[in-house]
């Protein structure tokens, strides 16, 4: 199955996690370009997300999303790292953030010090 980065230790992950439980909008541009899915954040940081769905996306599958911080509507592109199957039918997915807007990384900057996220890799 491979290995997640939620099962990594903190010293080999790039940035801290922050648990969180918001709705995530998603689509595939390449497959279904303007539909979109839900699913649910399960843990955020400088570098990317993680959420939970109900099926996978091979590593390498380019998304498109958009998610609530407070009052902020974040969108973004991402890679997907990893699918992992934690019970059946339902999938927790990693993504690397790619390409955000200048302002909703101002706003993702400032969600992170305000809930305790660094700007520096996890010790």
């Amino acid at each position: 199955m491979g290995q997640s980065s939620d099962d990594l230790k903190p010293d080999q992950r790039s940035f801290t996690r922050v648990p969180t439980k918001n709705f995530v909008a998603y689509e595939v541009p390449d497959d279904n370009p303007g539909f979109y899915r839900l699913g649910l954040t399960k843990s955020l940081s400088k570098g990317g997300l993680s959420f939970e769905i109900d099926h996978s996306f091979p590593p390498g599958k380019l998304l498109r999303f958009q998610f609530n911080l407070e009052d902020e509507l974040i969108e973004a592109h991402g890679v997907v790292l990893y699918s992992l199957e934690r019970i059946p039918g339902s999938f927790d997915v990693g993504i690397k953030f790619m390409d955000i807007p200048e302002h909703d990384a101002e706003s993702l900057e400032a969600w992170f010090r305000r809930h305790g996220g660094t700007s520096s890799p996890a010790a």
